[in-house]
């Protein structure tokens, strides 16, 4: 287990603070989700855009943003600060942070251009499952949008999205044995 000191010292080297034992590293639009325990055994490390934690409803990217350009801007930038801070950049997940700091278009934009956020390199996961987005295509309830989030689970898979974070589980696995049939 991590020492307190190795903690500490984690967070005063990345400029993070420490809350519920998760290191939170602010870079620019980026918020780094450390487990620090996880860290100092070198697993994956979940890197999420996101303008705030919570999320904040009223603050969003600047509505000419091409929200693209700035998630892989961004991308590069975690990268970056990931090797200065010695961990290896293979470890790292990628996280656009749909709904995060993000208008609804802004991530039905992400969603429609996952294939490109792919092809950029490393592993993405996407945490898209009963979204507020989802309110560009019905009134439901966020519980009643599970079969909106499997047709954009789908999509996500046929683009190469690495992990998907969804509510319906059971739904999605017979769905994604199905793609692989």
């Amino acid at each position: 287990r991590t020492s307190p000191t190795t903690i500490e010292k984690m967070c005063e080297r990345m400029g993070g603070e420490l809350r519920s034992n998760v290191l939170f590293y602010r870079l620019g639009y980026a918020w780094i989700l450390y487990d620090p325990g996880e860290v100092a055994r070198m697993r994956d490390v979940v890197a999420m855009h996101a303008l705030s934690v919570p999320v904040d409803p009223a603050q969003t990217l600047p509505a000419n943003c091409d929200v693209l350009q700035e998630i892989l801007h961004w991308k590069t930038s975690v990268a970056a600060t990931a090797v200065a801070a010695g961990l290896d950049p293979t470890r790292l997940v990628y996280d656009p942070g749909i709904g995060f700091g993000k208008t609804a278009g802004q991530s039905l934009t992400l969603m429609h251009g996952a294939a490109v956020l792919v092809d950029s390199g490393g592993r993405w996961l996407f945490g898209h499952s009963r979204k507020s987005f989802l309110k560009l295509f019905t009134q439901a309830e966020a519980a009643q949008r599970d079969d909106l989030t499997l047709a954009f689970s789908a999509q996500l898979a046929d683009a190469g999205v690495h992990i998907v974070r969804v509510h319906a589980v059971g739904r999605h696995v017979r769905l994604f044995e199905q793609l692989c049939a």
